[in-house]
């Protein structure tokens, strides 16, 4: 790969697309989680104390916060640039890696508010 590649605004605005879409993924990976041990007559979200649920929420949130802010921070740097030709996929890039941190950090609360270890 040729140093410096990211330099170009172009090549930004690609990455931190794919990194906000990654980072979006990461979100519903954590919804459907949540929801899957969501006790709809309870209202809470189970598991065990000694299980994986808990420590795996929240790596995923971690990883998913750091891989969607990126992809924001890259989507933000390339979008006003005269030379970037491609700077409505900035735009969408930023956007989308926006709702991406929203949302994990909507289901981080409703995880941590709801938690009931069993």
């Amino acid at each position: 790969m040729a140093k410096g590649i990211l330099r170009r605004y172009d090549v930004q605005a690609k990455v931190s697309l794919i990194l906000s879409a990654v980072g979006m993924l990461g979100t519903v990976a954590l919804f459907l989680l949540a929801l899957r041990n969501f006790k709809t007559d309870l209202r809470v979200i189970v598991y065990a104390k000694d299980g994986m649920f808990a420590p795996l929420m929240l790596i995923g949130v971690a990883v998913t916060l750091v891989i969607a802010a990126t992809g924001v921070a890259m989507g933000a740097n390339s979008a006003g640039q005269k030379r970037n030709e491609l700077g409505k996929l900035s735009w969408l890039a930023f956007f989308i890696g926006v709702a991406a941190i929203s949302g994990a950090l909507i289901v981080f609360v409703g995880f941590w508010c709801n938690k009931c270890p069993v």
